[in-house]
């Protein structure tokens, strides 16, 4: 677990303002599919693995997933409403946040979730993800219940901008179009860690590039993903009291990505928890090598089910 630092009042970032939330009775749901272990890899029962979830201290859940993997997308349903139930037993205000949704797409998802807009509007509207049908159970949950969903990301164009400029042409934006700076985190952000880089490159390999120098743009625009989704989360925790993020496991496996741009916009302690859901040929073999200390908890699913 990891120790971030509440926020400071940054940016003009505004997701949709809460508002009484009505409460949740929550059912179980039985999964037979994913393997719950903790961090180190002992074996755990689903109901244990959800009361390490408890948002009793903790105030933000990392979800880190594989995009397309539809065990994980049904666990974060799950882990979603478990949450909001225990939420309820305390008063306590929580939001949901997405990777997938970039902060231009916040107005279009305050309106859907203020029941505005049709959900067709909506998706064309918000430039939904491709998968959308994935994260679309996730979201109207939260309409149902009146939660926020912060759409956490920024807009492509930027991560494109640094890729081909580099991550001063930032900065030159700002400068130039100060609106810009809605829709990113403060400039300038810091890049990657060599850990992180060497994670990097790690990746590139298992999908079949083998140069060991990966360019500096593409890490830096790497990072700009990560740094907006740790300051959208920064924000978001002064106005609500839990957070789940959902977001590819690359962004937070091993307590890197998100957690690391995280407490440069905190100052004050706040508890988090990471979950990394990876699909394996085998889920029920933990590999040390592998998976452990991938996040505070891992859950192995079925990679035939992709």
């Amino acid at each position: 677990m990891f120790l971030l630092r509440i926020a400071r009042p940054l940016g003009s970032f505004s997701p949709v303002p809460l508002r009484l939330s009505k409460p949740s009775v929550w059912t179980r749901t039985k999964m037979t599919g994913p393997h719950f272990y903790s961090g180190s890899g002992d074996n755990l029962t689903q109901d244990a693995f959800l009361e390490g979830l408890r948002p009793s201290s903790k105030r933000l859940l990392l979800v880190g997933e594989n995009h397309m993997d539809p065990e994980a997308h049904a666990l974060e349903l799950d882990i979603l409403k478990w949450v909001h139930s225990e939420c309820g037993k305390g008063g306590r205000k929580l939001a949901l946040s997405l990777e997938f949704y970039d902060r231009q797409a916040q107005p279009v998802m305050n309106e859907y979730l203020g029941d505005f807009l049709s959900e067709e509007t909506f998706l064309s509207d918000a430039n939904a993800p491709g998968n959308a049908s994935d994260y679309q159970p996730l979201i109207n949950y939260c309409k149902e219940f009146q939660l926020p969903v912060i759409a956490a990301n920024c807009p492509r164009r930027y991560t494109s901008m640094v890729s081909k400029y580099g991550r001063n042409k930032l900065s030159e934006l700002v400068q130039a179009c100060p609106s810009s700076s809605a829709f990113l985190p403060p400039i300038p952000y810091e890049g990657a860690s060599e850990k992180y880089k060497a994670n990097f490159i790690e990746i590139m390999r298992s999908i079949g590039n083998n140069n060991a120098r990966v360019p500096t743009s593409m890490l830096d625009a790497q990072s700009l993903w990560d740094a907006t989704m740790a300051h959208s989360l920064a924000q978001g925790l002064d106005f609500c009291d839990v957070i789940i993020h959902v977001t590819g496991f690359f962004h937070i496996k091993q307590g890197l990505g998100i957690l690391e741009h995280l407490n440069k916009y905190l100052s004050h302690p706040v508890e988090s928890v990471s979950v990394v859901i990876m699909p394996e040929e085998d889920p029920s073999q933990f590999k040390p090598g592998d998976h452990e200390q991938m996040g505070d908890f891992v859950v192995l699913t079925d990679l035939n089910q992709i």
